[in-house]
């Protein structure tokens, strides 16, 4: 019980209102059904894409602890690690080959949010540019760059680096060239899918109409070229800024005409 007059535990209600102004549980956790919402599973597959940076569907200890130094700035401990995993043991889906699986890294941020610890869940989303609506933050999404009217504004060599990053990430059978499916892979971290099925009509693909790297590069050219807000959004969903810890002002440089 509160009490103004004795002032007996004050402290704890203004603690608890406080946080639960700073990481609300709503949008991201149904109490009544003890479970994350909908968006709240979207917004963390979308993290845990991001962070299996060899696309094999599982978190390895290697990039659970690149996870653990993004987001909370320190590596994990060996018997952290551990502890972390015997969390999920008692679910044999959590853990493939002792690796951390989508359902598994879920579990753990619903788990957060049962014990109370929802400081530790907001962290991951901020840093992964969540707002409290759980929508990507505009200073996210966007460049802050003021480009003067002589100059135009192209991708960067760290752009280009990410980009390539990406391509050899979801070029799953190693052609060089990025087939339907594993173009929708690429952009599954994105509301849409932004290239529509003309794109294979505008840009270089092999015979069977995947896109090669050459065409894969030129429309990301193109999109930057005609509307650069298009392509940092893009450029955001798909991680550019967690990749370097930087805006998304580094992915592009401005030339003059």
């Amino acid at each position: 019980m509160c009490s103004a007059k004795t002032l007996k535990n004050v402290p704890e209600v203004f603690y608890y209102a406080q946080k639960s102004v700073l990481y609300p549980t709503a949008p991201v956790y149904d109490v009544d059904k003890k479970q994350l919402t909908l968006l709240g599973v979207k917004c963390f597959s979308r993290i845990f894409k991001l962070c299996d940076m060899d696309n094999d569907g599982r978190l390895n200890d290697s990039e659970l602890n690149e996870f653990q130094l993004k987001c909370f700035g320190v590596s994990l401990s060996s018997s952290s690690l551990q502890e972390v995993k015997s969390l999920l043991r008692s679910n044999s889906e959590n853990l493939i080959e002792n690796e951390i699986t989508l359902k598994g890294f879920l579990h753990l941020q619903m788990l957060f949010f049962k014990k109370g610890r929802h400081e530790t869940s907001w962290t991951v989303l901020k840093k992964f540019g969540y707002a409290k609506t759980l929508s990507l933050s505009q200073e996210y999404t966007s460049i802050s760059m003021k480009i003067p009217d002589s100059c135009s504004i192209e991708l960067s060599q760290k752009c280009y680096e990410f980009l390539q990053f990406l391509f050899n990430k979801y070029d799953q059978d190693n052609d060089g060239c990025l087939n339907e499916k594993e173009l929708g892979e690429l952009f599954s971290v994105c509301p849409i899918v932004p290239w529509g099925k003309d794109v294979h009509n505008t840009v270089e693909t092999n015979l069977d109409g995947s896109i090669t790297f050459c065409g894969y590069l030129s429309q990301w050219i193109l999109t930057t070229y005609f509307d650069i807000k298009t392509s940092a959004e893009h450029l955001a969903y798909l991680g550019y800024n967690n990749f370097f810890n930087e805006t998304l002002n580094s992915a592009y440089i401005g030339k003059l005409f």
